[in-house]
């Protein structure tokens, strides 16, 4: 599987994170895994395989495990490498199979301060498309405790005539966007 899709916070590129970008350039970018649900794998295979927007099931060997207050695991799904973190994967242990299933997003911080000994897993890729949702800015919940707008809500809950293609992430006016990325090395 060469083509992905993965989320991207567009709130990344004012904080210096990343530069603007457009379609058809080529980036790097480590890929994580959130909204996650794991277990430790009955049998040892590597896959990864889309199910719809940026939602993938997957299994894979456990490459690199870092606790603390910010636990972060990194595997190998086979022709990509990914990160997992949060405290739904203290459990695990390097070398250990997992599989589940989640949502692959553009790391925004977090492996970008993992600790030393931790494996490469940025990957060379050719942006595809930018899609952001086609939504009016307006609540979609609101109580006095909480706003919710609907750039909060998953993709997964999006159709396709609810996206809309951007040339670059300077005209992406959406929170989150999503990306359609080719690997290239």
């Amino acid at each position: 599987m060469r083509n992905i899709c993965a989320s991207f916070e567009t709130w990344t590129i004012p904080d210096g994170s990343y530069n603007n970008f457009g379609i058809g350039d080529k980036e790097v970018f480590a890929i994580g895994i959130g909204k996650v649900k794991v277990k430790i794998a009955n049998k040892n295979y590597k896959y990864l395989i889309k199910s719809r927007m940026n939602r993938y099931s997957f299994s894979g060997k456990i490459l690199y495990c870092e606790g603390g207050n910010e636990p972060k695991i990194a595997i190998d799904t086979g022709f990509y490498r990914f990160f997992i973190s949060g405290s739904i994967i203290t459990e695990f242990k390097k070398g250990q199979f997992i599989n589940g299933e989640g949502e692959l997003n553009v790391d925004s911080y977090e492996w970008m301060h993992v600790g030393k000994g931790a494996p490469p897993i940025y990957t060379h890729f050719v942006v595809d498309k930018i899609r952001g949702e086609n939504m009016p800015d307006e609540p979609v919940f609101e109580d006095e405790h909480i706003t919710i707008w609907t750039w909060t809500k998953s993709f997964l809950d999006l159709q396709e005539d609810q996206l809309i293609e951007f040339q670059n992430t300077e005209t992406c006016d959406t929170f989150t966007c999503l990306l359609d990325l080719t690997r290239t090395a």
